[in-house]
């Protein structure tokens, strides 16, 4: 970045980053000086900024014609006494890089004709304290949060990835959650089917360490998931012809069951009834014809 003056403009910050109230105000404050610092508007915010009047020379030439020239250098952009011309122009980037970072400008009680370290003053007492129903209600949030088994331990999305973040969302809230505090958090979060993995880390003090034995075990556990699940399921081909095989054997075995099964004795019996239209099956005593009986 160049370090003489030259056209500014105002910064925006990702919504999520914006200034919601009391708490987020700690990573705001620290996102707005990020990126305030290196375009020099931090000395507007805390007001040690001020105008100075241009400097002028005079001189006098051989003929007594007298000429005076202001002085036109521009100043470097983090310079406590820009010209007013300057001055003017740099306060008004830094007044909206602050108005354009808060989500509700009308909520927060802002004043439009307030100067900028005004605003950034009013903000720091505003916001800087947050309240005890805030920081309860953040550190609630974060212990109350559970892990599901099957989930993704850590990266992008993970579950550990989340409880960091409601970690900062809870300390910018004005808790004070420090490594060995979110150990304890952390783990208590797991199910009682992670003891094993658990119970020795309570007593790691490198939360760096903790991760990466939550990580593994994780990945661990999703690939031995995904192995039950892929030998569980057979192919279509090779389900085919399972069943074409037990239909063949089944009907193997009731060709086999025919073939061996006693011949029932009543079908050798012969009515000698002379008048039975079917004499096969049964005797002269069970006839039912005329004559039998």
């Amino acid at each position: 970045m160049s370090s003489s003056g030259g056209i500014m403009l105002p910064f925006t910050l990702n919504n999520e980053l914006k200034l919601r109230g009391h708490e987020n105000y700690k990573g705001w404050k620290q996102q707005m000086l990020i990126q305030g610092k290196p375009r020099g508007l931090d000395i507007y915010w805390n007001g040690t900024a001020s105008a100075t009047a241009p400097t002028s020379t005079t001189s006098t030439s051989a003929t007594g014609i007298i000429t005076t020239t202001i002085s036109t250098e521009k100043s470097a952009i983090n310079d406590l006494h820009p010209s007013t011309l300057e001055f003017e122009l740099r306060e008004s980037v830094a007044l909206s890089s602050i108005l354009g970072n808060i989500i509700d400008i009308d909520g927060a009680g802002i004043d439009d004709t307030w100067a900028s370290n005004v605003v950034w003053t009013y903000l720091e007492k505003q916001y800087s304290q947050p309240s005890d129903r805030m920081r309860t209600i953040a550190e609630r949030e974060l212990t109350n949060v559970r892990f599901i088994s099957g989930t993704k331990v850590a990266g992008e999305g993970g579950y550990i990835e989340k409880l960091q973040s409601l970690r900062k969302r809870a300390n910018d809230a004005g808790s004070t959650i420090d490594n060995s505090r979110f150990i304890v958090i952390l783990l208590n979060s797991f199910p009682e089917s992670w003891d094993v993995i658990t119970t020795p880390l309570y007593k790691e003090m490198n939360l760096t360490t903790i991760i990466t034995n939550l990580t593994t075990h994780g990945k661990r556990l999703i690939s031995r998931r995904n192995l039950d699940e892929k030998a569980s399921v057979i192919p279509k081909e090779d389900a085919i012809q399972a069943l074409q095989a037990t239909i063949t054997v089944l009907q193997a075995d009731i060709a086999l069951l025919k073939v061996n099964s006693p011949r029932p004795r009543f079908l050798d019996d012969i009515c000698s009834n002379t008048t039975c239209p079917q004499p096969r099956g049964h005797t002269i005593q069970k006839c039912w014809s005329l004559g039998g009986g």
